[in-house]
């Protein structure tokens, strides 16, 4: 419904959206097999919901990060700091712009397009 996809739309994960992009694929599966379970009240696929809420890319390595990107889709995924935690890059967005340095456009989406989308600035 409509209250619902509002919500969705407007909601953000941190540290890469955690184990979700790592286990969609698990995730569907039990959707698939257990119904009873795991589809009582939606028969959507848990991964339909990609595309309508964000992570950010604060997972520091290269091929999470592209397999992050490939999975949450681009234009999902916004440049992660980990403030006020100590955890985060040195230099916020480096990773981005070693990951992707062939990819001006995905670069500026990652690191400052999409959040200004997000958060209509």
């Amino acid at each position: 419904n409509r209250k619902e996809t509002l919500s969705l739309a407007c909601t953000f994960l941190s540290s890469g959206g955690g184990s979700y992009p790592f286990t969609t694929g698990r995730i569907d599966h039990g959707h698939e097999c257990r119904p009873d379970l795991c589809a009582y009240k939606n028969s959507h696929r848990p991964s339909s919901y990609i595309g309508r809420f964000c992570v950010d890319s604060l997972v520091h390595d290269s091929c999470a990060l592209k397999f992050l990107v490939e999975t949450m889709h681009e234009d999902c995924i916004m440049l992660g700091s980990d403030c006020p935690f100590p955890l985060g890059e040195s230099k916020p967005g480096e990773l981005i712009l070693k990951t992707f340095a062939q990819d001006t456009e995905k670069c500026q989406k990652l690191l400052n397009m999409n959040a200004r989308r997000f958060f209509k600035i």
